[in-house]
């Protein structure tokens, strides 16, 4: 494992994590700044292991499900739509990359690349995370 790659992955890691949180607890109200925390934490150590492990094409569903046991049985958020909270969040993270990568494939860049490339990576992941934080308004 080379380290290009462990940087990346703990950065963009640490970006998404960021947005993740920013944009669930612009859903929920009235959380403190310990629970977010938390919540970063858990999210930021699933995006690590994600990273690593998981194949794309499940990182959606698992997040719906890691998302919603965080909330509920570590922040103890008893409401009955803490798994439509996750799936929206989730639904602007996706359509946020989508559209990323969409405008570096306008830019000359091969799809490939931007998949395999961990310089690319981090460039899609620091400008998709500076976007979406800016999405939902309260």
């Amino acid at each position: 494992m080379s380290v290009e790659r462990i940087l990346v992955s703990i950065v963009a890691t640490s970006f998404q994590s960021l947005a993740t949180t920013i944009i669930l607890f612009k859903q929920i109200k009235n959380i403190n700044l310990k629970s977010k925390f938390i919540y970063f934490i858990f999210i930021w150590m699933y995006g690590l292991t994600c990273f690593y492990i998981v194949p794309n094409q499940y990182r959606f569903l698992i997040f719906l499900v890691v998302s919603s046991l965080i909330m509920k049985f570590l922040l103890k958020i008893n409401d009955k739509k803490v798994i439509l909270y996750s799936f929206n969040t989730e639904v602007l993270l996706s359509i946020s990359e989508i559209l990323i990568s969409f405008f570096l494939v306008m830019f000359g860049i091969n799809s490939v690349d931007i998949v395999n490339n961990y310089v690319y990576n981090f460039i899609k992941a620091f400008i998709f995370n500076k976007n979406i934080i800016l999405i939902p308004k309260n």
